[in-house]
């Protein structure tokens, strides 16, 4: 596996230097490298496109404050009364 040397992999995480540092790599380059493959190879970017799109239709109806709240009617008792 080639190793890139990039500032983002050589960041120290935890401040020590020598053979007890922690680069930003060391715990991340497997994960990045695992999401990235399956981003480019396997995922089913169409049907994430469109989950994003309708996830941005409701963030936008909340920021203009056009969807309702859904409450229960006064007078019906949900068993969660003196909560």
């Amino acid at each position: 596996m080639c190793r890139a040397s990039t500032a983002s992999t050589t960041l120290n995480f935890n401040g020590r230097d020598g053979a007890e540092r922690v680069t930003y790599g060391d715990v991340f380059l497997q994960a990045e490298q695992e999401y990235s493959r399956h981003n480019f190879e396997y995922a089913d970017t169409e049907m994430l496109f469109e989950q994003f799109k309708m996830a941005e239709q409701v963030c936008k109806k909340y920021l203009d404050g056009r969807l309702e709240e859904r409450r229960q009617p006064q007078g019906t008792s949900d068993g969660a009364a003196g909560l």
